[in-house]
């Protein structure tokens, strides 16, 4: 998902990432009003209404927009909730809320995450792993949230 937004190192950060997807033609949908800034290509799906980016998918990239100990948003949950596993750049202690939950902690270093992202297409089972989509929202009230803190 790649915003319009080239604000923050993460906001370039998933252009990036995005620019080696498309030169590579890799098998990636990739949605977001930042899509406008680039020529017409498959993996291009644009905008998205409510949560299509990730339903019904086994993996979703996500980068959240800074990165700070225990500060997360919806590029997260709302993939975890819809039992899509997650290549993840953001807060630096999600394990401490979503332990053993489909999270692969992306670095920064595009070569590094590349090389993560092309393992994965080639080898999805090995990185797959059921989430309990129940068990997500349940982490998610704020008196669980206030005691991982």
């Amino acid at each position: 998902m790649i915003s319009q937004k080239l604000f923050t190192g993460e906001h370039n950060y998933r252009h990036q990432i995005a620019n080696i997807i498309i030169q590579n033609n890799l098998p990636i949908d990739i949605y977001g009003r930042g899509c406008k800034f680039y020529k017409e290509h498959d993996s291009l799906k644009g905008e998205f209404n409510g949560n299509e980016h990730v339903e019904n998918y086994l993996f979703h990239i996500a980068i959240e927009n800074t990165q700070h100990p225990h500060y997360f948003t919806e590029k997260i949950i709302n993939p975890l909730l819809y039992g899509t596993n997650v290549l993840y750049l953001g807060c630096t202690n999600i394990f401490n809320y979503f332990p053993n939950d489909g999270i692969h902690l992306l670095t920064g270093n595009i070569e590094h995450d590349m090389n993560l992202i092309i393992d994965i297409l080639n080898n999805w089972k090995k990185y797959y792993k059921s989430i309990d989509a129940r068990k997500i929202a349940n982490s998610l009230s704020i008196k669980n949230l206030i005691n991982k803190i």
